[in-house]
């Protein structure tokens, strides 16, 4: 409700998630149609899968999955590698799946080495820049690993500080070109703004 009201002051400006807790899933219809039926400006889902202490192939996630996949709308996931990412992205092919803090990255870790080679090869799966770290080339690396046109800029706003999350975009060894598609054109690809 508290997104929905800046949404409103904000129309042009603003957009938002509409949450979804795995816990309590007899009222996740009810969540959808109240988000993208009665509010304005609804452009995605968010799952925060460690919050909620599930993960994204949890049961209750599945009716606001399947929601996601019918009308296409993009999926942001607070997970990890223990979430079974290929599995669910097959299984709701119409649905747009960003996997959040993937600057976190060192650029070394082996498992999410693994897990980011995937986002590359997986058409429905992107990650987004937001992270407290700040690993020098972290995100020429993810470039690397994963493909410019899967990376989406994330902010962590309000938590972070947009001129640090900014400057993760703005001073990494990027060319103008892959600047601008990960602030711009790749979520302008996977994103409906009306």
């Amino acid at each position: 409700a508290e997104t929905a009201e800046w949404v409103r002051q904000h129309p042009i400006r603003l957009f938002g998630y509409c949450v979804i807790n795995p816990n309590y899933p007899d009222e996740v219809d009810d969540e959808l149609r109240r988000c993208f039926d009665d509010f304005l400006n609804f452009v995605g889902l968010k799952l925060h899968c460690q919050l909620h202490g599930a993960q994204l192939h949890d049961e209750g996630y599945a009716s606001a999955l399947t929601y996601a996949s019918e009308h296409e709308l993009p999926v942001l996931v607070h997970g990890g590698g223990q979430d079974r990412w290929d599995d669910v992205c097959a299984h709701y092919p119409g649905a747009n799946f960003i996997m959040a803090h993937a600057c976190a990255w060192d650029g070394i870790d082996a498992t999410l080495r693994e897990l980011y080679t995937r986002v590359a090869t997986t058409p429905n799966v992107y990650v987004d820049t937001a992270g407290s770290p700040a690993h020098r080339g972290a995100l020429r690396a993810l470039i690397d690993l994963a493909g410019v046109d899967k990376i989406l800029y994330g902010s962590d706003f309000p938590m972070f500080d947009f001129a640090f999350e900014a400057g993760r975009v703005i001073g990494a060894d990027l060319s103008p070109n892959e600047k601008r598609a990960v602030c711009s054109t790749n979520a302008q690809r996977i994103f409906k703004f009306s």
